[in-house]
C-alpha cells in the first residue's frame, strides 16, 4: 500500500507541475488569478475585489458590499482564527469588540465582532464567523 501512495504522490506532483508550473506547492495570485495547489482550485477574483497581502494568505474586500474573503496561501500552516484576528488588528486598526462559541451544522466555530474605521472616520461592525474543519483548518465568513 505504501507504493501504491508513493507512485500516485509523484503521479499528481507530475500533473501539479504540468498545471502550474515546477515548484509551486501553496496557493498564489497571478494577476486576478487565486490558485490552490494544494486544493486543486483555481478562481478568478473579481474585478470589483480589492486584494491585500496578509499573514497566512490574501485577503479580499469588497467596499460597496462590505464582505471579506479570506484564501490560504498554505495549507500545511493553517491561519487559526487568533492569528487573522491578530494580523487584521496590526493591519488594519480593526478592534475585537466581543466573541463567542458557536456551533452550525455541528461544526464548532468562534463568533468574533470588531470594529473597523471606514475612510470617512465612521465606525462600522464586522463579524467574522471562523469554522473548524479537520482536513483544510478554518474556513471564514464575515459580514457587516
Amino acid at each position: 500500500p505504501q507504493a501504491k501512495d508513493t507512485g500516485r504522490d509523484r503521479y499528481l506532483s507530475a500533473i501539479d507541475g504540468m498545471l502550474y508550473g515546477p515548484g509551486k506547492k501553496d496557493g498564489f495570485v497571478t494577476g486576478r488569478l487565486y490558485t490552490n495547489v494544494f486544493c486543486r482550485m483555481q478562481f478568478v477574483i473579481p474585478t470589483e475585489m480589492e486584494l491585500k497581502t496578509l499573514k497566512g494568505g490574501f485577503a479580499l474586500f469588497s467596499g460597496r458590499q462590505q464582505q471579506f474573503i479570506f484564501l490560504y496561501r498554505r495549507f500545511d500552516h493553517y491561519l487559526s482564527p487568533d492569528e487573522l484576528a491578530d494580523s487584521l488588528m496590526k493591519k488594519y486598526a480593526v478592534r475585537l469588540r466581543s466573541e463567542e462559541d458557536i456551533t452550525l451544522n455541528r461544526t464548532r466555530g468562534i463568533r468574533r465582532k470588531y470594529r473597523v474605521q471606514d475612510k470617512n472616520g465612521r465606525w462600522q461592525q464586522i463579524v467574522l464567523t471562523s469554522l473548524s474543519r479537520p482536513k483544510f483548518g478554518y474556513l471564514f465568513f464575515c459580514r457587516q
